[in-house]
């Protein structure tokens, strides 16, 4: 299950994460919404993730519960998250404005990390958004986005 984290959940994120604001819980659980209706059980997708280190598909992961958090002062990145909080995720604003398709590929993304995809240089992360129905030449997949 993919939750969005809330004032209302007392879930803690890491720092310096903090709940979604209740004005973009809606966008987010849109995106949330493609993923669960279009992506999640995907073949190609559920294969790529378990070519990832920790070797779980991305319904495994899912269904262990990814808590998505906010980080409203970071304007320069999609989403991160921290590996000592293994099921937490984050989006930032720019994401957001994005919208719902550019949400569910960042979703994807960081949760290929919690899977164990590297960052830095590596493009195995990103690499999953193109098995996963998240490729057309209007995003969200990028094959120039490292990390």
């Amino acid at each position: 299950m993919i939750i969005i984290n809330t004032t209302r959940s007392l879930r803690r994120g890491p720092p310096p994460s903090q709940p979604m604001p209740p004005h973009l819980v809606g966008q987010v659980q849109r995106g949330i919404d493609l993923l669960m209706t279009r992506i999640l059980g995907c073949e190609s997708c559920e294969q790529e993730f378990r070519t990832l280190p920790r070797g779980l598909s991305f319904t495994q992961i899912v269904n262990l519960g990814v808590y998505v958090n906010y980080h409203p002062a970071n304007n320069t990145d999609w989403g991160w998250m921290d590996t000592g909080y293994p099921q937490d995720i984050v989006l930032t604003p720019l994401a957001i404005r994005m919208g719902r398709w550019a949400i569910a590929g960042t979703i994807v993304h960081e949760i290929a990390h919690l899977n164990g995809a590297p960052g830095g240089n590596d493009h195995a992360a990103e690499h999953t958004l193109s098995k996963c129905r998240l490729m057309s030449q209007n995003g969200p997949y990028d094959r120039n986005i490292v990390g």
